[in-house]
C-alpha cells in the first residue's frame, strides 16, 4: 500500500480493467521511506534476490504460490519490485500495510496449499 496516497493493488484494480469479482494480491520489495532522491541513486536488485526474499518471507511465499491466482506478473523499476496476482478467492482485498501483512501471517496456522 502506498502510505502517502493510500492507494493499493485493491483501490486501483477498476482502473485497470478488473471486475468487481477479481482480487489482485501484491508483494512489493524495497524502501518503505521512498523517496525519489534516495531512489534515483539505487541500482535494481537481481530479479533472483527479490524472488528470493519473497520464498522466504511466509506471507510474501504463499501469495507467490497462491494456487488460485489466475494470472501473474513481477514488475521491476530501479531497486522496486512488484509482484501482482490475480485471483477470484478474496485473496489480496482490502489494502494493508507490510507491518499489518507482517503481524496478520505471525499468528496464522499453515494455510490450505501453503508449502
Amino acid at each position: 500500500m502506498n502510505l502517502k496516497t493510500g492507494d493499493c493493488a485493491d483501490t486501483m484494480k477498476a482502473a485497470y480493467g478488473f471486475t468487481p469479482n477479481e482480487f489482485v494480491a501484491e508483494n512489493i520489495n524495497g524502501y518503505p521511506n521512498f523517496s525519489e532522491e534516495l531512489f534515483t541513486h539505487l541500482k535494481m536488485s537481481p530479479i533472483k534476490e527479490v524472488v528470493d526474499s519473497w520464498l522466504n518471507s511466509r506471507g510474501h511465499r504463499y501469495n507467490l504460490l497462491y494456487a488460485e491466482h489466475t494470472a501473474g506478473a513481477i514488475g521491476c523499476y530501479k531497486d522496486k519490485c512488484v509482484f501482482l496476482g490475480v485471483n477470484t478467492q478474496r485473496f489480496g482485498q482490502g489494502c494493508h500495510t507490510a507491518a499489518e501483512g507482517k503481524k496478520s501471517w505471525q499468528g496464522k496456522p499453515v494455510q490450505p496449499g501453503e508449502v
